[in-house]
């Protein structure tokens, strides 16, 4: 394996809400490189047997508990073993149960069960793929309370992780408009239900929409709400915008570590180099062709934008944290931080060719083009010195 000679003093700020600030430092080797390996491809016409299973328009990704490979594709859920050879089908368009209208994400929790979101419908499937029933939270009356409480409206339900039968998180977004233009206040909730109580775990609200005399568009550089579960009773969130300091020179980025058991969160603090966005890409968002207000509105925001968020994306894997930056080498790949949440201590960085679709079980999936221009679903084992072992 190589590595890149980079100079870095990670330094890990960890501290309970409400608790004393404890400072623990941590001198990190240079970030890895090259630390993925094709294991397999597949869903195209030269790996799939029954044409069911080509892949069109894969969008959402899960891998459960026995390694299968969940594909959101086409209103189906296109199930393929750990070697990527077909197994079934669920769903399929459709109103009836088990079928679904713009089936985007899907999830498998801790217990396996597998939940499919399509509009705000959520279908859930048994472990052994066993349909078990359909929830629409916009039609139940608990839910509807909880979000009569919220001062927002049209609360829709995004993206959910069953964490059991009766518990699950939720990702939400409010689709509330101010009443004061320009911004439109799209608000981004992380919800922990449990039977018929609902928490409101954390809101953030971008800013990221304009909307001018009925004419909008969104903000560039303005990263969204970033979440993932780190094992069943523990999620961890990053609100771009507010969970970033600059201490003494030194900018840090936050995550957030929420446990369910306790219902408290705690904050790992991480360093980062703050990446600067080219002029050059600035102006090809101000000199669109918007209506004149709007993109005069626009320009006069992004011209004063320096550098891009703190963070990209976030994946997680058991209890490993994977926090992809904007710092790149000179191939262009993406340096992630990868950080132990038991530890609360970064365990290594490492530089990826792009950002992944999933990370599961020292896996790495990617949704991607073969050579004759077809998606595929990539299967990269990732080296186990990301893990720190």
């Amino acid at each position: 394996m190589k590595t890149l000679t980079f100079l870095a003093i990670a330094f890990l700020l960890f501290f309970n809400c409400g608790g004393d600030v404890e400072f623990q430092t941590a001198e990190m080797p240079p970030p890895l490189a090259d630390v993925l390996t094709l294991e397999l491809s597949f869903g195209d016409e030269k790996t799939v047997t029954k044409n069911e299973f080509l892949l069109a328009r894969p969008i959402g990704l899960a891998v459960n508990n026995n390694n299968d490979i969940l594909v959101a594709d086409e209103d189906w859920v296109k199930v393929f073993d750990r070697n990527g050879e077909e197994k079934m089908k669920l769903g399929g368009p459709g109103d009836g149960p088990g079928e679904f209208r713009r089936l985007g994400y899907i999830y498998t929790g801790p217990t396996g069960i597998i939940a499919a979101t399509s509009l705000s419908r959520i279908t859930l499937y048994s472990p052994d793929y066993v349909y078990i029933d359909e929830v629409n939270l916009k039609l139940n009356a608990d839910f509807i309370r909880f979000s009569n409480e919220l001062p927002y409206s049209s609360l829709s339900p995004r993206q959910i992780i069953q964490l059991s039968e009766n518990s699950r998180i939720i990702y939400a977004r409010s689709n509330t408009t101010q009443s004061d233009p320009p911004y439109t206040g799209d608000i981004d909730l992380l919800i922990f239900q449990d039977s018929d109580s609902f928490l409101c775990v954390t809101e953030y609200e971008p800013k990221i929409l304009i909307v001018i005399d009925g004419y909008g568009s969104s903000i560039p550089f303005q990263s969204s709400f970033l979440w993932g579960m780190i094992s069943e009773n523990r999620a961890v969130y990053h609100r771009p915008k507010m969970d970033k300091e600059t201490i003494d020179g030194q900018s840090y980025y936050i995550l957030n570590e929420f446990s369910i058991d306790d219902e408290q969160t705690n904050k790992i603090i991480q360093p980062y180099k703050p990446v600067t966005i080219p002029d050059s890409l600035k102006q090809l968002y101000t000199n669109r062709n918007f209506r004149s207000d709007v993109g005069k509105f626009i320009g006069n925001i992004v011209k004063d934008i320096t550098y891009y968020p703190p963070v990209q994306s976030i994946y997680t894997d058991r209890n490993y944290i994977f926090v992809f930056t904007y710092l790149t080498n000179n191939k262009n790949e993406i340096l992630a931080d990868v950080i132990d949440a038991v530890s609360q201590q970064p365990v290594s960085s490492a530089y990826f060719p792009f950002v992944p679709k999933l990370i599961k079980d020292g896996f790495f999936y990617n949704v991607q083009k073969n050579d004759d221009g077809f998606l595929v679903i990539a299967k990269y084992r990732i080296d186990s010195a990301v893990y720190g072992k």
